[in-house]
């Protein structure tokens, strides 16, 4: 089954976890846009804010880690984005990625995440944990 496949059923896909601390559901949807690419890459920059020792990288840098012609990496890598939404709002993000070229060289079927973001609260981590994919 292709990587990013599997991660959108497991995580995208008709999927509504109820919020623990409000009476909203936390919703989570791929990345599609350039709309939702620039949500993304704002998410830390929302949390953050306040953080005084937070220092907050570049938007730029930000952008060019998702753009092909401008991150080789991503000649060789299947990824998808996902935003995670509390009432109307943005308030997480997570990324999935399945590198061939790291496949190929350890005949492993690996995949990893990064860019995780959530609030200190614990429906956003729960909304990404889910339940429990399927074997693969």
């Amino acid at each position: 089954m292709n990587f990013c496949v599997f991660v959108t059923w497991w995580f995208v896909l008709e999927f509504f976890i109820p919020g623990i601390e409000s009476e909203t559901y936390m919703r989570i949807h791929p990345v599609t846009t350039k709309k939702d690419l620039a949500a993304f890459i704002d998410i830390p920059y929302k949390l953050y804010k306040d953080d005084p020792v937070w220092v907050p990288p570049l938007r730029d840098e930000q952008r060019g880690q998702f753009d092909h012609t401008r991150n080789p990496l991503l000649d060789h890598c299947e990824w998808q984005l996902y935003l995670l939404e509390d009432g109307g709002r943005y308030v997480g993000r997570i990324a999935a990625f399945i590198d061939v070229l790291a496949i190929d060289f350890w005949k492993e079927r690996i995949g990893l995440f990064g860019y995780y973001e959530c609030p200190p609260r614990r429906n956003g981590a729960w909304s990404w944990k889910g339940s429990s994919p399927p074997r693969w």
